[in-house]
């Protein structure tokens, strides 16, 4: 037997409360509901693959590099016939490094016009010409503290990079694990007020400091993507968090962040190709990768 159709319209059709008559003459019940969100929903976490090209102008400063990567330990256990090839395949643009990390960017619960920056992944530097792994590792993006968010609108902010490597050439020398500090220019896009996206068009300069503390430009990294923009980073809304966090962590003893020294680059410049040097900026495309994939 068919149901009539005016008591089908019934059964589907909402029971208006008191309430609900209430929220309509309101325009809504929104304007009954507190307009704020937990600071959880003010982070963005998305994984990205990416390949790094090395960018060292001569073998003296590729030999100074190389070092500094591999660590004393590793270096001193090979002999430079076994090392000296490899400086010129990083001079000839040879060798590259590829990997994936996890990325989170966060508001601070504090101050919302502040964010920190997290991540973590694995990576293996090859060379291409022999198909031959080199050495792989492990990275974690240092959490030096806060960063400001206008960091944004500059269009990139930096990071440090712990890494931890292990050497797979010469395998009959001994091999040794190593960590040391890279640091990563992560360049972002503007789409609209408050709305970025990392800038997948741009080289990301990765760079080591020198013995004077100044970061010089040894590579470059290049990100792969969709190009249909789905990992986009959204401040919008931030008025709409809960502003007690502040008080409510001070009463449980827990002290603000501070932000260490940023990491000071010497000043890049624009190089023209085939130019490289320790100050020349990544400009679109000086990485290896492709650019397409996901």
């Amino acid at each position: 037997m068919t149901e009539p159709a005016s008591e089908a319209v019934r059964r589907r059709e909402p029971l208006r409360s008191p309430l609900g008559l209430l929220c309509a003459l309101l325009l809504g019940c929104g304007a009954l509901v507190p307009r704020v969100a937990p600071v959880q929903s003010a982070r963005v976490v998305q994984t990205e693959s990416f390949r790094q090209s090395y960018r060292i102008e001569n073998v003296v400063r590729a030999e100074r590099v190389f070092r500094t990567l591999l660590g004393p330990d590793n270096y001193g256990a090979l002999t430079p016939e076994e090392w000296v090839p490899y400086i010129e395949k990083i001079v000839a643009g040879q060798i590259e490094a590829a990997g994936a990390g996890t990325f989170a960017v966060s508001l601070m619960p504090q101050d919302h016009d502040q964010f920190f920056f997290e991540g973590w992944g694995h990576y293996g530097v090859v060379d291409r010409t022999a198909k031959q792994i080199l050495v792989s590792g492990e990275f974690t993006a240092i959490d030096d503290g806060p960063h400001s968010t206008r960091e944004f609108e500059q269009g990139f902010f930096d990071t440090r990079v712990r890494q931890t490597l292990v050497r797979h050439f010469a395998p009959h020398r001994p091999s040794f694990v190593h960590e040391f500090v890279l640091v990563l220019r992560v360049h972002v896009k503007r789409i609209d007020e408050d709305l970025f996206i990392l800038d997948y068009t741009a080289g990301h300069e990765i760079g080591v400091e020198n013995e004077h503390g100044r970061v010089e430009v040894v590579g470059c990294v290049e990100f792969e993507h969709h190009a249909d923009g789905r990992k986009v980073i959204d401040l919008r809304g931030r008025d709409l968090i809960r502003d007690d966090y502040a008080e409510k962590l001070g009463e449980a003893g827990l002290q603000r962040a501070a932000r260490r020294r940023a990491p000071q680059w010497l000043d890049l410049v624009e190089c023209k190709p085939p130019a490289e040097g320790p100050n020349c900026a990544c400009g679109p495309g000086s990485g290896s990768a492709s650019g397409t994939g996901g």
